[in-house]
């Protein structure tokens, strides 16, 4: 009996153990991403199997109208004397009329995209269509050239968002926060290359600049593991004495510490990320992104520009979505493209808005 117990609590020991490891990595920065991608890939898939098959069907029913239409018209002319004008402009009124009304409340109330049941290759609801309905979900962008029609599609979407939006923000604020610590980085050693441009080769130490990448790859390191344990370290905070501003701001960015005493190092640690910078790399990706868009879509620089910045933004008016034309060759891989820059570039406004928070810290200390 006791060694069926002992069984028993040795499973559940390591059960425990395995949870705690699996919400660790979920958790870590590493975990997340992953967790990010997995998630937006199963909602492409989950959306195209909920909607694919209810767009196919509107395409059929729009097109049986139409031959009804064009059949109509063709028994009027046969029907009815032709020299008499105003009696057949009459009746083909009515008939485009009740087409016209069948047009909006399949395009307004189904999707109906105008497309032809001879093109049911090339559907909205494919796996490119579904992968940024997903993403503009969790992003909260929200293009809606496309929505879900069906009852399932509209309920999967709230429970879809409930779980994606979180993940997606706890994602992008942890990849930026590293993104912010490697840049830092990264534009203090491109300074220390800077200054010593003119000094000559024979009295440079070529070693500070193996022990400055160990210092930055090592602080990158502790980087990663305060932001998975942000939440325990909360905690902690609240329970300590109320400190000033500049030490909340020494205790907040890790890498003011002072690692080993070297003048270079030191040099190091002053460096700081003006804030015009920030918003100089802010505008080189929007200026990057209009330069991809204008190769792919027939849109003209000003709209590329407008267009990215209101989806890294999170507008989404959806005036302009790229991929829309589905007959063009290439015109879903720019779909996929134009995902990867909207996530790629969330975490580096992210990354952006962390540094001049940073700086605006510092400068509201100095005053």
């Amino acid at each position: 009996m006791s060694s069926n117990e002992d069984s028993r609590s040795k499973t559940k020991r390591q059960c425990i153990s395995c949870l705690k490891k699996f919400l660790a990595f979920f958790f870590s920065t590493v975990g997340s991403c992953c967790s990010l991608v997995c998630y937006t890939t199963f909602g492409g898939f989950l959306f195209v199997y909920l909607e694919s098959e209810n767009e196919r069907h509107v395409r059929n029913d729009m097109r049986s109208n139409k031959d009804k239409v064009v059949e109509t018209l063709w028994n009027l002319t046969k029907e009815m004397n032709i020299l008499h004008e105003r009696n057949w402009s009459r009746m083909a009124e009515m008939v485009l009329k009740n087409f016209t009304e069948e047009v909006y409340k399949n395009s307004k109330m189904k999707g109906w995209d105008g497309s032809d049941a001879s093109t049911d290759d090339v559907l909205q609801w494919d796996f490119a269509g579904s992968l940024l309905y997903s993403i503009t979900v969790v992003t909260t962008i929200g293009y809606g050239h496309i929505t879900p029609k069906t009852a399932w599609g509209q309920l999967a979407t709230i429970f879809y968002a409930i779980l994606g939006i979180p993940l997606t923000l706890y994602t992008i604020t942890n990849l930026g926060s590293i993104m912010a610590a490697a840049f830092r980085f990264i534009y203090g050693y491109i300074i220390y290359n800077k200054s010593n441009m003119f000094i000559p080769a024979k009295k440079r130490d070529n070693g500070k600049d193996r022990n400055l990448i160990n210092r930055i790859l090592s602080c990158l390191q502790r980087h990663n593991k305060h932001i998975d344990n942000k939440s325990s370290m909360k905690d902690s905070a609240s329970s300590a004495p109320q400190t000033t501003m500049k030490n909340k701001l020494k205790s907040r960015t890790f890498f003011l510490k002072p690692i080993p005493s070297t003048s270079t190092s030191q040099d190091i640690n002053k460096i700081r990320v003006p804030i015009c910078v920030s918003l100089v790399l802010m505008l080189a990706y929007l200026a990057l992104g209009s330069l991809i868009f204008r190769a792919s879509e027939d849109w003209s620089t000003l709209v590329c520009l407008y267009f990215c910045f209101i989806t890294l933004s999170t507008i989404g008016f959806g005036d302009y979505v790229p991929g829309v034309k589905l007959d063009e060759p290439g015109s879903k891989k720019f779909m996929i493209v134009c995902a990867v820059y909207l996530l790629f570039g969330l975490a580096l406004i992210a990354m952006c808005f962390d540094l001049i928070q940073e700086e605006v810290c510092r400068l509201e200390i100095s005053f």
